[in-house]
């Protein structure tokens, strides 16, 4: 079997990969076809269908699976084969990595990017440069607030993602304020959004609530992971509010599930009810959703809340900030007071206005999986316009016949420029 050592790994010759790893990719059979206007879906039936390998992980944990789940049960799924690798990017998993590579056009990274697996990347990235693959890293997990309270070494994970961007064709941001935030050290020309969305019907066929009695029922749901989620911030929000009629319920499952049981052990209004089979239910009875994260590059418990049609009181950190807008409050993260004064606010004001909240919450929502599913549709189609020719590869330069015109290889056009007022890339007209 094939051995390389680690120390060799940036010197190693693409060609001599290839010759371990040889692909087999055919170009895309060109002809006349009729592209669905929403989702990009191409119906030629003559048309080779594009392999996506997606990289994550670990599918079963987080929000990354479910919107997987979204991706593979739409109609972008008719276009393209979609492929599943589990791989948190471990120098160790190099080759199985590159095998999965084979007889693929793009590769779509979902892994935390860190600089123990840079070296990963590159290697794909040699691979992919001489088969004509192209490399979309989605970045699920950092962000500002990311940096300024949970990276230990912010300048090193900046430094890790601009150098992570220099081995993909495309670096997707999960909200328009991470791409903000990105955009200060990658290069604008790679970086585009879509909003993150996972499978919302079964919150969306929830009916509005039209009542809301004492005590209120509040709840916050989401992996039990300190400090990212905050969950530890609502429960000492939960001790400043004695006396209040209010009853909160913490749903989830986690490393840090018993630790918080004991913080809340002596708080009566707050209970940990433990893992969640069915979110929906859970959801149904609620008055408020509470999402104390200290960060979020976008925030699937805040989409999934408001599609059940619940007013809503999140961190005003990240990806929050994008989706809190007319459907409750923001309060600065971890802040416990500011928390429980937000919470003291909604008790005691006025119930229509919960009522409003409920109903502007839903209504923000009702085309999230629509705008997700058109924006990967846009964003593979362009991708496959140029599969084939990475925009890494060397180019051959000299004045011979050997030069290569410009025109022939192109980067892809942009999704980025000018957001909608969702967040949301427009389409680019071909």
């Amino acid at each position: 079997m094939f051995k390389i050592t680690f120390h060799q790994l940036f010197s190693f010759s693409r060609y001599q990969l290839m010759e371990q790893f040889p692909t087999s990719i055919t170009p895309l059979q060109t002809g006349t076809t009729e592209r669905d206007a929403r989702y990009h879906v191409i119906r030629d039936s003559t048309m080779t269908r594009a392999n996506v390998l997606h990289i994550v992980g670990d599918r079963k944990v987080g929000g990354i699976g479910s919107t997987l789940d979204l991706l593979q049960a739409s109609p972008l799924a008719q276009t393209y084969e979609f492929q599943y690798l589990e791989s948190d990017g471990n120098p160790k998993d190099c080759w199985r990595i590159i095998r999965a590579m084979q007889n693929v056009s793009i590769v779509a990274i979902h892994f935390s990017v860190r600089t123990a697996n840079l070296p990963t990347l590159a290697l794909m990235r040699s691979y992919a440069s001489v088969s004509g693959i192209r490399m979309v890293l989605i970045e699920h997990h950092y962000s500002l607030k990311f940096q300024q309270v949970g990276a230990r070494r912010p300048q090193q994970l900046r430094r890790a993602l601009a150098i992570a961007a220099r081995f993909v064709d495309r670096v997707i941001a999960v909200s328009p304020t991470q791409s903000k935030w990105l955009a200060e050290f990658i290069p604008d020309s790679k970086l585009s959004t879509i909003a993150s969305c996972s499978p919302l019907k079964q919150f969306l066929d929830l009916p509005l609530k039209s009542e809301h009695q004492r005590p209120l029922k509040v709840v916050a749901f989401g992996r039990h992971t300190l400090p990212w989620k905050g969950f530890d911030v609502l429960i000492e929000a939960a001790r400043l509010l004695v006396g209040l009629p209010i009853q909160i319920e913490i749903g989830g499952s986690g490393p840090d599930t018993e630790h918080l049981k004991q913080l809340s052990a002596n708080v009566e209004t707050v209970s940990i009810v433990g893992f969640v089979p069915d979110l929906g239910e859970f959801l149904a009875s609620a008055d408020i959703v509470v999402i104390p994260s200290r960060w979020e590059a976008w925030g699937l418990t805040c989409t999934e809340a408001k599609a059940a049609g619940k007013a809503i009181v999140a961190s005003h950190a990240d990806g929050l900030i994008d989706q809190s807008h007319d459907c409750g409050l923001s309060v600065p993260p971890n802040s416990s007071e500011a928390l429980a004064s937000a919470l003291r606010c909604v008790c005691e004001g006025n119930r229509q206005q919960l009522q409003d909240w409920s109903r502007a919450a839903r209504a923000s929502v009702l085309n999230a999986e629509a705008d997700y599913i058109y924006g990967w549709g846009e964003l593979l189609h362009s991708l496959v316009q140029t599969w084939g020719v990475s925009s890494c590869a060397p180019q051959k330069s000299s004045e011979g016949g050997n030069r290569q015109k410009k025109e022939e290889i192109k980067e892809p056009k942009r999704l980025s420029g000018e957001l909608s007022p969702n967040g949301i890339c427009p389409i680019v007209p071909t």
